[in-house]
């Protein structure tokens, strides 16, 4: 009630799988997972990842944290990259919400390509 969520959310109870198992896959290439490392790092300060234990996305210093954090990341839980923005924001005012929504969905679609078992 005091926020708007954007999310990028691979399913539950084995729903995603073959994205959870393409996704894991993709953390094995060293190229590939560098990217997602410096996108994950370029969503911003308020962003966060759903895997219970992990810190802000600001405060995760190594790609091989972000390996960690995939590998612990349980099928009977969703995986979500997503930040809050506080419904009294100016960001999600009348004239703005468009416009921040789609900037925001811009920033996460680059991870979904990686994530998406195409």
């Amino acid at each position: 009630e005091d926020s708007i969520g954007v999310w990028l959310v691979l399913g539950r109870n084995w729903g995603s799988i073959i994205d959870r198992d393409h996704f894991r896959e993709q953390m094995e290439n060293h190229a590939v997972r560098n990217n997602f490392f410096n996108l994950l790092k370029n969503l911003g300060d308020e962003y966060w990842i759903g895997v219970p234990g992990a810190p802000k996305i600001k405060d995760i210093k190594t790609v091989f944290e972000l390996v960690e954090l995939v590998k612990k990341a349980k099928v009977e839980n969703y995986f979500i990259i997503g930040c809050e923005i506080n419904s009294f924001s100016k960001r999600i005012s009348s004239e703005n919400i468009s416009k921040t929504v789609l900037e925001e969905f811009r920033k996460l679609y680059p991870l979904y390509e990686i994530m998406w078992h195409k």
